[in-house]
């Protein structure tokens, strides 16, 4: 299952990004997403390790909250960029977190010794970086065919900051 994380580093940072998703009707932040025995969870709890996170929650569209994953919300990044309408709930999500650093991660299967993508950034160029239609896959191209194939084998750690 593909999943969206945000990781904080303090109970501050918990608490306003609370108050940001209760802003959202369409919205939800997961804290307790190890209820749900999703396949990340070891990974997200490395990735709580090594950054010494606070907490870390799965953002999901309110219609994903059972099963604990973000595939509506990939799926609104991905129409976004194929017609141009509507704008993602994650975009207005993000431009509405208010944090000095934070945390968010982009998996589909996620194990205690995978390799990741760490990519570290400033805030305003989260949504640049989100701007594809495959949102967090890697690109290659075939020098022979050019065709592009992805590749979204591999988490994606996006340490964003102010």
């Amino acid at each position: 299952m593909v999943v969206i994380a945000i990781g904080v580093f303090s109970i501050v940072d918990k608490t306003i990004v609370d108050n940001i998703v209760s802003k959202f009707p369409c919205l939800s932040v997961l804290w307790e997403y190890d209820n749900y025995k999703i396949d990340e969870e070891k990974g997200l709890d490395e990735m709580k390790k090594y950054f010494n996170l606070y907490k870390i929650g799965i953002v999901v569209h309110k219609n994903d909250i059972l099963h604990c994953h973000s595939y509506t919300l990939i799926d609104e990044i991905t129409n976004y960029y194929i017609h141009k309408k509507p704008y993602p709930s994650l975009f207005s999500f993000i431009d509405s977190i208010d944090l000095n650093r934070f945390i968010l991660a982009i998996a589909d299967e996620w194990e205690r010794n995978d390799l990741v993508r760490l990519e570290e950034m400033p805030f305003v160029d989260v949504k640049k970086r989100l701007s594809s239609v495959y949102v967090w896959c890697e690109e290659y191209l075939n020098l022979q065919t050019n065709v592009l194939t992805f590749d979204d084998s591999h988490p994606l750690i996006l340490d964003i900051h102010c």
